[in-house]
């Protein structure tokens, strides 16, 4: 069941203070947020803009926005769909001053309808910035609100993907406004891709299947500079090492140095537990 609280539609908010916790908790462990919010934030300038928010719903997208909107914006966020929602960290951050549109329970095809009520919210009669992820937001605003535009200062994309579609957007000169490639920038393709994505990939499998990841052998389809790298060398530190199956001769030689076994994956694809 979902539940309005002013403006703001979450699933329960009865789950708010657990919400509240695991948001003071990435508070904590964001030194370099807080210290950007204590150096730059302070200043006004994002006081009375808009700012909206696509990107999953859980505790440090959550403080992100809170600091944000304690800086002054008007912040309103949505989720990509609804299995990128944490409810009570929905439930909180609209008892800190944020507008949310995000359930677990929602309907996936909704998510287009909620990240156009972002839209509507945060560039209702003001300028605005756009935080997106896998282009929902712009995508959006080049659709079914272009008469938003104009107040569109510009925005940012996290995935490989959308900045994928806006490099087409700007090569075929139908891109209305800026949009920085923050999936580009090294902060990100060094320490999420490459080791948060190892990391989350494993827990992924270990919480869905019930099975510890030690002693096992995995086979990774794929040996690029971000994801299967980065899972190699996560379960490389967990207990044993990766059989890399991707064929090119560029990167037959990348997984030995590393401590891994190339191989054919028709060759050995049965030698892996998981895949």
């Amino acid at each position: 069941m979902t539940h309005r609280s002013s403006e703001s539609i979450v699933r329960d908010p009865s789950l708010a203070p657990e919400g509240h916790r695991k948001i003071d908790w990435a508070a904590e462990h964001s030194p370099v947020l807080n210290t950007v919010r204590d150096r730059y934030l302070k200043d006004g300038t994002f006081r009375g803009l808009g700012v909206g928010v696509a990107l999953p719903i859980e505790a440090k997208t959550a403080y992100l926005t809170v600091v944000l909107a304690e800086a002054g914006a008007d912040v309103a966020v949505a989720s990509p769909g609804p299995f990128f929602v944490q409810d009570d960290v929905a439930a909180a951050l609209a008892e800190r001053g944020v507008t949310v549109y995000a359930s677990s329970e929602a309907d996936p095809g909704e998510a287009d309808r909620k990240m156009e009520r972002v839209l509507d919210r945060v560039l209702g009669g003001k300028e605005a910035v756009l935080i997106d992820d896998r282009a929902g937001l712009v995508r959006l605003a080049h659709t079914t609100r272009r008469e938003l535009l104009p107040r569109i200062r510009g925005a940012s994309e996290e995935t490989t993907s959308g900045v994928a579609k806006f490099r087409a957007m700007e090569r075929e000169r139908v891109l209305e406004f800026p949009v920085i490639a923050a999936n580009d920038a090294r902060c990100k393709y060094l320490f999420d891709n490459r080791y948060g994505t190892g990391q989350s990939t494993l827990t992924a499998i270990m919480q869905s299947t019930n099975l510890m990841v030690g002693g096992k052998r995995v086979v990774v389809l794929g040996y690029g500079a971000g994801a299967a790298k980065a899972s190699r060398a996560t379960r490389r530190a967990w207990g044993r090492g990766y059989l890399s199956a991707r064929w090119t001769p560029c990167v037959v030689s990348k997984p030995t140095p590393t401590g891994s076994t190339f191989c054919r994956p028709w060759r050995r694809r049965r030698s892996g537990r998981c895949l």
